[in-house]
């Protein structure tokens, strides 16, 4: 029986990814971070976890490949992300020794992916919309849509290091 309940939740699976489409880098405008925005304030339940406008977009300016967005395409709004950073190694110790706020976090501090390395990643958010049925698919979409960006990357040598403990949690 366990299987078989596998195999149906398989097919409605396939059927599912005609009705999503995970963006990424360029693919992410302006509105779709204001529609992250919203989906921030309805899932967190304190303010300084909600995205901040000017913040959020100097961010996807400085590196447009810290979001991984979920659009569902019934209804053409963004309902899941997650905002991966890589951070400056010297602010990211900092980090880890100090709590901070995410909306905290300086757009200077976050680098671009272009020289091989080693990138400390910072997952700063994953919110999936409260109403959404297909929670656990959008989340097996944008987990699987990071990694396999990571895998790409690895191939050019930059390389994903001591990543954030919530990053472990997300690929274990």
């Amino acid at each position: 029986e366990e299987k078989k309940k596998q195999v149906s939740m398989s097919k409605n699976f396939a059927s599912l990814s005609d009705r999503y489409q995970v963006l990424l880098g360029d693919e992410v405008v302006e509105n779709d971070i204001l529609e992250a925005i919203e989906l921030d304030s309805i899932g967190y339940d304190q303010e300084n976890y909600v995205g901040i406008k000017d913040q959020c977009l100097k961010w996807a300016k400085t590196n447009p490949f810290i979001y991984f967005m979920v659009r569902d395409l019934q209804t053409q709004k963004i309902i899941g992300y997650i905002n991966v950073m890589p951070l400056a190694q010297d602010f990211y110790d900092e980090l880890k020794k100090d709590y901070m706020d995410d909306i905290d976090i300086p757009a200077e501090k976050i680098l671009r992916y272009g020289i091989p390395g080693l990138y400390s990643l910072y997952f700063a958010s994953i919110v999936i919309h409260t109403s959404c049925k297909d929670r656990v698919f959008i989340l097996k979409l944008l987990v699987n849509s990071v990694i396999n960006f990571f895998k790409e990357k690895a191939m050019e040598g930059i390389i994903m290091d001591t990543p954030s403990s919530f990053a472990f949690g997300l690929l274990s």
